[in-house]
């Protein structure tokens, strides 16, 4: 078995590359494989937006990143300083337009995460 750290750094409406990371989360946990932790950085932090609607006949994408978590237990976690360039946490660490399913932390829980003594850890970049 293979743990995984999943690190999305592109926003949900202008690349396919976070539906790629959700289809790849989904594929590997389907073949046993355990997902670790899920970071979002930079324009990635946008999946966490609820106010973000998909166009009609789309599935949510914060829909599906919910569904993995509840499946996987891996925590959502979101770049406190990305989200707060975008504008989804304010200077006073509220949280305003970010799912409560995301918890919003620093860079160094994803480099911790890297840093576990897995001798199968893999870090993918989406």
């Amino acid at each position: 078995m293979t743990t995984f750290v999943i690190f999305v750094n592109t926003a949900p409406l202008n690349s396919i590359n976070g539906r790629h990371a959700i289809k790849f989360c989904q594929a590997a946990m389907a073949a046993g494989h355990q997902i670790q932790q899920i970071f979002f950085y930079g324009d990635g932090v946008n999946h966490a937006n609820f106010h973000a609607v998909p166009v009609s006949g789309e599935t949510p994408i914060l829909a599906q990143w919910i569904d993995i978590q509840g499946i996987s237990g891996a925590p959502l976690k979101l770049c406190i300083t990305a989200a707060e360039k975008r504008g989804l946490v304010n200077a006073g660490n509220q949280h305003e337009s970010v799912s409560e399913a995301f918890s919003v932390c620093g860079m160094a829980d994803y480099f911790s995460a890297l840093h576990q003594n897995e001798p199968t850890l893999v870090s993918i970049q989406f």
